[in-house]
């Protein structure tokens, strides 16, 4: 069960920045010939122009190589898995129409790189400062900031029983607790979502860990398409 947000809840900016900077990769190694800084993007900083940190991180920069090891050889297949991730960006659509494909990564060994360079990109890569500084905002402040949409109340908004964290009073967002916050598709299914700014609902430690787990929302048990409740504007 999903109780329905805000129709202005925001998402948030740092995984709207790394998923641009995944899909930026995936659109520059078409014509690329090597791996380089010439695949990320530069930012605008206060202090001069700096490259993504995904690409000046060392453990992210690792993740980003391995893909780029097993992506296809040919431009035509490279411009396939680019035209064929960016296509699919609007994920609230499979939820409501069960005829619309769902995004397939072969072979095993690329969809592997990409689950996990995205996972690290939600499990790492989030919390960097640098991450923090380029994106403009933070997982901590987002989690307020989605709060204060909804006028504040703490209950998880898929079971509506728990609460999804406990604020203290007289500190900044960035130093509050905050809930987990859970893939709607489970990443083990869904690679290329594992950073998607659309992906995520803060939920209840139960919600996370038991209720919802790594179930495929969009598959029911006899393994056919259904629809399901999409939680985030514009549902």
């Amino acid at each position: 069960m999903l109780f329905p947000l805000h129709p202005h809840t925001p998402l948030c900016n740092v995984f709207i920045l790394l998923n641009n900077e995944f899909l930026h990769f995936l659109q520059e190694s078409i014509q690329g010939n090597v791996f380089s800084e010439a695949l990320f993007t530069e930012h605008t900083c206060p202090d001069g122009n700096v490259r993504s940190v995904c690409w000046t991180n060392l453990e992210t920069r690792e993740k980003f190589h391995d893909l780029w090891s097993v992506l296809p050889t040919g431009v035509g297949a490279r411009r396939n898995l680019y035209n064929l991730v960016r296509r699919c960006q609007n994920i609230e659509i499979f939820f409501d129409d069960i005829d619309e494909e769902l995004p397939l990564i072969e072979p095993e060994e690329l969809f592997s790189a990409v689950k996990a360079l995205t996972t690290h990109l939600f499990l790492r890569t989030k919390s960097l400062s640098e991450a923090k500084r380029q994106s403009g905002s933070s997982i901590e402040r987002h989690y307020q900031d989605f709060l204060r949409i909804n006028n504040n109340s703490l209950l998880c908004y898929v079971c509506g029983t728990e609460y999804l964290s406990q604020n203290r009073t007289n500190l900044a967002d960035e130093d509050q607790w905050r809930a987990d916050y859970d893939h709607i598709l489970c990443k083990d299914k869904y690679s290329i979502y594992g950073a998607h700014p659309g992906n995520f609902i803060p939920t209840c430690h139960t919600c996370n860990s038991k209720a919802k787990g790594a179930r495929n929302l969009l598959i029911n048990n006899e393994g056919q398409r259904r629809k399901a409740f999409y939680p985030l504007p514009p549902s």
